[in-house]
């Protein structure tokens, strides 16, 4: 160390002055905002002391409000007295107000955020002095007084809305916010009672008065509403129990009448006891105003108390912190120093020199120190020296040879030899199935030939059929028009008979007429012989006509029976060509079935060629790469019959290595402590244990990365079920081989808590289910192997 640097002390004292300056000015800053509060406690009391002051003054000009809408409603009437006594109180109210104002001087704060406000209070109050003359000589209506003072009592609502917008403190602000509101409900209180007061003594309303009456009422219940939103449980549970009874209730009965009337019609109500009852309750809301106000004054001296209890509290914690900084960093230090025991330079002299491999160096420790680290690293050395000689040892040894599981490399290594001999078996089934695959292929392409001739024969006799149908029908349609003509015929050889029968008949009543006439002209003698010739000549005409018609008709009547015989036949054939169409039909339906199975079957026969095509080929490719596969299993076999040669190097060189570890006691084996996120309730031992897993059927060899009293952490080559428990065999370390590879592993029941993938393997978090004695006290075994503590 050069003698221009500053020792380690010197260093370490330095370092502490940065955090006793840094407590110095947090003791300051923090003493500042004590103080800053401390004073806006006491400014929140001046301008809350000057709201109450102003909410009293603005009392009791609602009051001489309407009093004075009454006594001009009245015409001077009514209220004289009243407002004469109601007067005085309003000046000493007035008063009162100016000295409080006075004494805001005293704040800054306060004045900056009430002085304007307030003086204009002030002015507005003091006007209505020489207004008040104008009031006893009636020479203003009750509107315009109405309007006066409402203007003055605004003026001193906006002096308490400016205390509540001025308060710090956001507890107070929401109070006097609350006060705000509920001064405001109070003035449309007395609003409603002056525009109450005027009207009842006018016995009127006029519409104007009507008006203004509803947006009182209406503006009242909105601040009592917003009143109830922002003020505390308290002053809401004390408006409900102070503003209510008789004068309470009369108010409500009495503006129901006002709000039930119209412009112009008589109101029957008495004006003084409606002014008294209003007044009554305001009274009690002014009671209420009183109580917040109580509770506002509270809130300030608390908050007075909390700041004064903050600066001296602030300033003593300061204080003592920074004493006892100091006291702790030199005691630290020299604590410190005495377990360095030297000055840090020296240590990492000797620290580097054992990295690069020097173990010969000279470390001085004085007498009877076992704590500083010059002692550990004088230990460290001795041991280092001792156990690394034999490291080096069993490193040279391990160049030579490397191990590698002796066992599972023969076992390897005879899976490659059987291997090896089953490879002519397989390529000579390969050659079987690839001869089946062609003969299968070539059947098929014979099959889809055939298949396609089948289809073309079919459809060709398809074609044929169809083409009887259609002459059938031709056939049946000419019967059938035949039929229908001859048919006809029968009909006109019908008609026919019936006008010969017509014709026998005439011709029977002819000859039955010239039977008469012949007997009628015997009857005349000589004179009806002409005539007797005449009906002779009749009746023998009537005579031959009969039997001519008699002939016709045989005639007739022979033809219909032959025409209705050959209907009859006609139809007959109809039915027989019909039956020959229906079979023929089902015959071409037949044909066509057969037709579509051929081409189905040639469709198939066509797939089953593509595929046999596509399995020949996948043979080959198959057969190509088990030809590839047994090369790469011969060279493996060569490559760990090779790894197994040099197994039982390793296992030596190991066992030399343990047996030199084995000289180093660990007390009560190494301690496990609980990671930041453990979520175990026991602490686990990152070691390898081989475990046998089986779940259902399936079964498979895996990896605890890491185990537990109560769970293990498992590396797999797939996924397990986490829907079903899990049996899990697990073989315990053991320093003999022979003894690991022959032992029985212990069972136990698990379940899949977590699982999730990890590049080609999967890591699953199992829970132990039903633990016993036995199976803890052969996992404990586990963590005593590895030299640590299954408990935290």
């Amino acid at each position: 160390m050069k003698k221009s640097e500053l020792s380690t002390r010197a260093q370490l004292l330095l370092m502490l002055s940065l955090p006793v300056m840094a407590l110095v000015v947090f003791a300051w800053v923090t003493g500042l905002d004590a103080l800053h509060e401390l004073r806006a406690s006491r400014s929140s009391k001046a301008a809350v002391e000057v709201g109450v002051v102003s909410g009293e003054l603005i009392h009791e000009q609602q009051k001489e409000r309407g009093l004075s809408s009454g006594f001009l409603a009245s015409n001077g009437q009514k209220f004289g007295s009243e407002l004469a006594a109601q007067r005085s109180v309003t000046d000493q109210k007035l008063e009162h107000l100016r000295r409080v104002v006075q004494t805001l001087s005293g704040s800054p704060e306060a004045v900056g955020t009430l002085g304007k406000t307030s003086e204009a209070a002030l002015a507005k109050a003091a006007e209505l002095a020489d207004f008040r003359r104008q009031v006893d000589a009636l020479s203003v209506k009750p509107t315009e007084s109405f309007a006066r003072y409402t203007g003055a009592i605004v003026s001193g609502i906006d002096v308490i809305s400016a205390v509540a917008k001025g308060a710090s403190n956001s507890e107070i602000a929401r109070e006097t916010t609350a006060s705000f509101l509920f001064v405001q409900a109070k003035e449309y209180a007395g609003r409603e009672r002056a525009t109450l007061n005027q009207a009842f003594s006018a016995k009127q309303f006029d519409p104007e008065s009507f008006r203004r009456f509803f947006s009182i009422v209406s503006a009242q219940e909105q601040y009592l509403n917003a009143f109830r939103t922002f003020a505390s449980d308290s002053a809401r549970k004390t408006l409900d129990e102070i503003v209510k009874g008789n004068d309470v209730d009369e108010v409500i009965r009495m503006r129901k009448l006002a709000i039930e009337s119209i412009p112009g019609e008589e109101l029957d109500v008495s004006p003084a006891h409606w002014f008294s009852a209003s007044t009554s309750r305001i009274d009690l809301m002014k009671t209420v105003e009183s109580r917040v106000h109580s509770y506002i004054g509270d809130l300030i001296a608390r908050q007075e108390s909390s700041a004064w209890r903050t600066l001296v509290l602030s300033l003593v914690a300061s204080a003592s912190s920074i004493v006892f900084a100091i006291l702790l960093g030199v005691l630290t230090i020299r604590r410190l120093m005495r377990r360095l025991g030297c000055e840090p330079y020296e240590a990492a002299i000797v620290a580097r020199a054992v990295a690069g491999g020097d173990l010969t160096q000279t470390i001085q420790v004085a007498g009877g120190d076992t704590r500083s680290v010059m002692a550990a690293m004088h230990t460290m050395q001795e041991k280092l020296h001792a156990a690394l000689k034999e490291v080096d040892d069993c490193g040279r040894n391990m160049e030579q040879s490397a191990f590698m599981v002796t066992a599972i490399s023969n076992e390897i290594a005879d899976t490659n030899r059987r291997q090896e001999g089953q490879s002519g078996e397989v390529n000579q089934a390969m050659q079987q199935v690839h001869q089946i695959s062609s003969e299968v292929q070539a059947l098929a392409i014979d099959a889809s030939d055939r298949s396609g001739e089948v289809e073309k024969l079919a459809l060709e006799g398809i074609e044929n059929v169809c083409q009887n149908i259609g002459s059938m029908e031709a056939t049946t349609r000419q019967v059938n028009r035949a039929s229908a003509e001859i048919e006809e015929l029968e009909r006109f050889a019908q008609q026919i008979h019936g006008i010969l029968s017509v014709i026998k008949e005439i011709a029977g009543q002819t000859n039955l007429l010239a039977l008469n006439a012949a007997i009628e002209s015997a009857r005349a003698g000589e004179a009806g012989r002409g005539f007797a010739v005449v009906a002779d000549e009749v009746r023998k005409l009537a005579e031959r006509t009969t039997g001519s018609a008699t002939e016709v008709n045989e005639i007739i009547a022979s033809l219909s029976g032959k025409v209705r015989q050959v209907v009859s036949s006609m139809h007959e054939v109809v039915d027989t060509v019909g039956a020959t169409q229906e079979q023929a039909q089902q015959a071409a339906n037949a044909m066509q079935a057969i037709a579509a199975t051929a081409v189905t079957t040639a469709s198939v026969n066509r797939r089953i060629s593509s595929v046999g095509k596509k399995q020949m080929e996948q043979i080959a490719v198959l057969r190509a790469t088990l030809e590839t596969l047994f090369v790469v299993v011969q060279e493996n076999g060569n490559k760990v019959r090779t790894t197994a040669a040099i197994g039982q190097d390793l296992r030596d060189v190991t066992s030399r290595l343990n047996a030199i570890m084995a000289g180093f006691t660990f007390v009560g084996g190494l301690q496990i402590e609980a990671a930041q996120h453990e979520k175990r309730r026991a602490p686990r031992a990152l070691n390898s244990l081989r475990v046998l897993v089986r779940q259902g059927e399936s079964k498979c060899e895996a990896v605890a990365i890491d185990f537990s009293l109560i769970g293990m952490r498992l590396r797999v080559t797939k996924p397990l079920r986490t829907s079903e428990s899990l049996d899990l065999a697990l073989y315990l370390p053991s320093d003999d081989p022979v003894l690991y590879a022959t032992q029985e592993p212990f069972q136990v029941r698990g379940t899949v808590v977590w699982q999730r993938a990890d590049a080609d393997v999967w890591h699953c978090g199992v829970e132990f289910q039903a633990m016993d004695d036995a199976v803890a006290a052969q996992i404990g075994e586990c963590f005593r192997f590895y030299n640590k503590n299954a408990d935290f």
